[in-house]
C-alpha cells in the first residue's frame, strides 16, 4: 500500500495520504456490490484511511504441558466481519475451568477451541468474501466454512 508521497506501508495508510485516484478505484470496483447506507457514508468521506484486515491462528493453545494458554484473541484473531471475539474467549474460559478441574484432558481442551478457532476464521472470510471478492471468491469460502462446519463437534456450547 504506497501512499501520495510513495511512502510503502506495510497496514495502514493515514488520514489524508491514500491516492486519490485508488481510492476513487476502490469505491468504483466495490459500491456496485454494497448497501445503501454504506455507499452513502463512502461517498463522503473526504480523507480516508486505509488498514488492512487480517486474521490468524495458532497451531496450538497450550504449551509447557498445560501451564501456559492462549486464550482468546492470542489464540485466534478474526476479521471483524463476524464479531467473535467474545464467544471464543468465553468459549476458552468454559473449557479452561473444565480442564483445569480434570473433567476434560489438555488434548480435548486443544481440539476443543482449535476447532472452534479454525471453524470461525472460515466463517469470518466467507462473510468478508460475500462483500468485497466474485461470487467465485465468496463461493469459495463459503464450501471451505461448511465443510469444517460439519465436521465440528464443541464440547460446550455457548
Amino acid at each position: 500500500m504506497t501512499d501520495i508521497d510513495g511512502v510503502q506501508h506495510q497496514r495502514t495508510v493515514p488520514f489524508g495520504k491514500v491516492q486519490p485516484q485508488v481510492w476513487q478505484k476502490q469505491i468504483q470496483n466495490h459500491a456496485i456490490n454494497f448497501a445503501a447506507p454504506i455507499k452513502e457514508v463512502l461517498s463522503k468521506i473526504e480523507s480516508p484511511f486505509v488498514t488492512a484486515i487480517a486474521d490468524c491462528i495458532s497451531p496450538q493453545a497450550s504449551f509447557y504441558d498445560g501451564k501456559l494458554f492462549l486464550v482468546g484473541d492470542a489464540l485466534a484473531l478474526f476479521r471483524p466481519h463476524v464479531a467473535q471475539s467474545i464467544n471464543q474467549a468465553a468459549l476458552h474460559c468454559l473449557l479452561l475451568e473444565r480442564y483445569l478441574k480434570g473433567e476434560i484432558t489438555l488434548s480435548a481442551y486443544e481440539e476443543e477451541v482449535l476447532s472452534f478457532a479454525h471453524t470461525t476464521l472460515l466463517w469470518s472470510r466467507e462473510v468478508g468474501s460475500e462483500y468485497l471478492h466474485s461470487i467465485a471468491g465468496h463461493l469459495y469460502h463459503k464450501m471451505r466454512h461448511r465443510v469444517a462446519r460439519r465436521a465440528q463437534r464443541w464440547g460446550v456450547r455457548l
